[in-house]
């Protein structure tokens, strides 16, 4: 009888006369359900197969469990070091950062959020060529990852690649129809080519999110109402009556 895959040599000791009610297709089983006393005698001589089995299995549970429960860690660890790399950004010590980004790209050249991180730093200290290699790792694994479009975008513009902006952003727009930051980057990219009349349909796609932004504005202020946040609530309500106002005039 062929053996069962998966099962070390120990199985052949049980293999003769154990497997004709686990492993036989012919295993008369109307007679195993009619007859209790002829089950529980075929379970007893199965018994020791079954503890051997059930070690087995018991040994890939284990494995596993811990398996999943290194890569929580590790994970952790990443996500740890990516914060960590973050505060030093907003206290002002970008080289550190990049240097903390640097070594967990070498770690976990998967991890998405430190090259992104890693983009944006390069991207603002004028770092051009460290930027755009960062991002572009990201999106050959990636090609729509929102975060890394937009900063590469950012990019071309500064450096003054306009075609090279709208061929990237126009490809993202059919992920994320009418994202505004999306269409101010189209926009700005027509303007850089002198398609003038492009632009200004663009920019007038991109404000017409002034709509939803005035509600947002409006939503916020009642719930700072709700808490007696009345400086915060008067804020709110202005926002998104100047937005409603300069919508009304158009």
């Amino acid at each position: 009888m062929a053996r069962a895959p998966g099962l070390g040599p120990g199985y052949r000791e049980f293999e003769s006369h154990h497997s004709d009610i686990f492993f036989c297709p012919a295993t008369n089983y109307k007679k195993l359900s009619e007859n209790p006393k002829y089950f529980s005698k075929k379970l007893k001589q199965n018994e020791h197969f079954l503890c051997y089995l059930g070690m087995k299995w018991l040994k890939i549970v284990l494995l596993t469990v811990l398996l999943i429960s290194c890569r929580n860690a590790e994970k952790a660890q990443d996500h740890q070091a990516f914060i960590a790399a973050k505060d030093l950004y907003l206290q002002g010590d970008s080289q550190g950062a990049l240097e903390k980004l640097e070594a967990l790209e070498k770690h976990k050249p998967s991890y998405f959020p430190s090259f992104i991180l890693d983009g944006r730093i390069s991207l603002f200290t004028g770092q051009y060529e460290r930027a755009e290699e960062k991002l572009t790792h990201v999106l050959k694994i990636n090609p729509l990852e929102f975060d890394a479009i937009r900063w590469m975008a950012n990019l071309y513009l500064l450096t003054k690649r306009y075609e090279e902006t709208e061929k990237l952003v126009t490809i993202a727009l059919e992920k994320y129809p009418e994202e505004p930051r999306l269409l101010l980057l189209l926009a700005a990219s027509y303007k850089g080519q002198g398609k003038v009349k492009e632009a200004v349909v663009t920019y007038h796609r991109a404000y017409l999110f002034e709509v939803e932004l005035a509600y947002a504005h409006y939503e916020m202020a009642q719930l700072y109402s709700q808490f007696g946040l009345e400086k915060e609530h008067k804020a709110q309500m202005e926002r998104a009556s100047a937005l409603s106002e300069r919508r009304l005039h158009e």
